[in-house]
């Protein structure tokens, strides 16, 4: 694992650095633009239950209070855990009918269900992914229960292969997968209809990028305007396209970034304009104004 995280940072320092403002007078594209993010400050450290987090949400039952979702990978409990922003465990929910293979990340769609992505494969070897859905938990009354999920399995075009991923947002009817390739990141289209179909449905490849590699988490901010995306060695913020067009611009549009080591970083969530960010050792670390527009 340390030399992944290794080559991860020798790779992604690459990258940044070509990113840098070229000395050749000709005018650079606009959608090149690498404006610099906030420096991220430490805001606390999770309780000691929430052993390796590696998805985080804000909750949306709760928007007044600071209530956040978070929860283990892969060996973890099948469970959620509320927490507030400074660190204070609110409760531990068990998750029924459900098996924490690998679980990456956690997201919300606009009905307030939560979307746990069981998308984990170091190996490569899954024959399908697993998404749960539920409608998010009661946070407060340490008598409730949270409901039985509903099941989504997928799987990759055979020409593609098994991924891995840690990285997943919701945006409609329909998730959007981040690849966690060294080389190259792939987006793939998850549909979430009403209903769970009883058999794994194939994803849809949408883009890719060279430019931000080994993804650890996503997160798209309340108005859908803005994507974040997260790596162990950086951050980066980008502005979403208006629609889907193709090939998808999902890449090619203005970005704020920042090379940014402050451990495993697994989880990303936006708070208003903020980000939050957790890693898997438990801290958690706060983006100021990161969802600002870009400047001209």
């Amino acid at each position: 694992m340390r030399c992944l995280i290794l080559l991860c940072f020798a790779c992604a320092r690459l990258i940044l650095s070509a990113e840098e403002p070229s000395v050749d007078p000709a005018p650079v594209e606009p959608t090149l633009e690498n404006m610099q993010l906030a420096a991220p400050k430490k805001a606390c450290q999770l309780p000691d239950c929430v052993e390796e987090s590696s998805g985080l949400v804000k909750s949306h039952k709760y928007k007044d209070h600071d209530v956040f979702w978070t929860l283990s990978d892969s060996g973890g409990k099948e469970v959620l855990y509320a927490v507030t922003s400074e660190g204070k465990l609110l409760r531990e929910v068990g998750i029924p009918a459900s098996k924490n293979k690998d679980w990456e990340d956690l997201s919300m769609d606009a009905s307030g269900r939560l979307i746990i992505a069981d998308i984990g494969d170091n190996g490569r070897k899954r024959d399908h992914i697993v998404l749960y859905r539920l409608s998010e938990p009661d946070a407060l009354d340490p008598k409730s229960e949270a409901q039985k999920p509903e099941v989504f399995k997928y799987k990759y075009p055979e020409a593609d292969g098994a991924h891995d991923a840690e990285a997943l947002i919701i945006n409609g009817e329909c998730g959007y997968l981040f690849t966690k390739g060294m080389l190259e990141t792939r987006c793939y289209k998850l549909p979430l209809p009403e209903k769970a179909p009883k058999d794994p449905v194939a994803v849809e490849f949408v883009a890719s990028t060279d430019a931000v590699t080994a993804v650890t988490g996503a997160a798209l901010s309340d108005d859908g305007k803005r994507l974040a995306l997260v790596t162990y060695i950086s951050i980066q913020v980008f502005d979403r396209p208006a629609k889907e067009e193709k090939p998808h611009p999902l890449f090619t549009v203005p970005r704020r970034s920042r090379l940014a080591w402050l451990g495993q970083t697994e989880a990303v969530a936006w708070d208003k304009n903020d980000l939050v960010l957790t890693t898997e050792g438990g801290a958690v670390y706060r983006v100021k104004d990161a969802g600002a527009p870009p400047k001209d």
